[in-house]
């Protein structure tokens, strides 16, 4: 009879590889969105320059961005929210605290905040939004410079994750049948519970001081 820990201990393995694999995913995509933010900026910039008004630059940046792929249409269709939400309050559009801070939220922000920032100052809205195109640019940069910088501690904890199955296998080479020990024994699968829980909790803590380092 397989002991209850070896399919416990396979079910954590297993959860723990999958969000492993989407938190990756998350960052990329987080990354992409803050670029797709940037360039709408500056595209909102470059009509402001040609002469359109701010709404309309808005919806013609909205217009041009739908349909690209599916980060762009994500931003297009905030585009859209924001203009329309500004168009039905006649006024510029402040930033709504209801927003998060999610990297779509935090794009829309910042080109609310500059429409405000130029409405009050009067500051031309065109060169407010090219500062704000630069700032989420150096924020990409600032991500992705991060993201290179934590490579090499991340392949150390994959090392790290892995010693434990390389001290079982010179332990199976050795003839000690650890396998043997672990799989089919209660305080062996006991043992592989508890190695698994320690392993997850290892990982956890370093994925959480990996992402202080990339929010500073």
């Amino acid at each position: 009879m397989i002991p209850v820990g070896v399919p416990l201990s396979c079910v954590i393995a297993v959860v723990e590889a999958q969000r492993a694999r989407s938190d990756k995913q998350v960052r990329i995509n987080q990354r992409q969105v803050i670029a797709q933010w940037a360039q709408a900026s500056s595209m909102i910039a470059s009509e402001l320059l040609a002469g359109a008004s701010p709404l309309v630059a808005v919806r013609h940046v909205a217009d041009e961005m739908d349909g690209a792929d599916d980060m762009e249409g994500q931003v297009a269709r905030e585009l859209r929210t924001m203009v329309n939400h500004c168009a039905w309050l006649g006024a510029p559009c402040a930033p709504l605290s209801t927003w998060s801070s999610e990297p779509e939220q935090v794009g829309r922000q910042a080109i609310a905040r500059a429409w405000l920032v130029s409405h009050r100052t009067g500051v031309p809205l065109a060169e407010v939004m090219q500062a704000t195109a630069a700032d989420l640019q150096a924020k990409l940069h600032h991500q992705e410079r991060t993201e290179a910088s934590l490579a090499g501690p991340r392949a150390s904890t994959r090392v790290l994750m892995f010693l434990p199955l390389v001290g079982v296998a010179m332990g199976q080479s050795m003839g000690a049948g650890s396998i043997h020990f672990l799989l089919t024994t209660q305080l062996g699968g006991l043992l592989l519970l508890v190695g698994v829980v320690l392993e997850v909790v290892g990982l956890e803590w370093s994925r959480a001081l990996m992402a202080k380092a990339v929010a500073v």
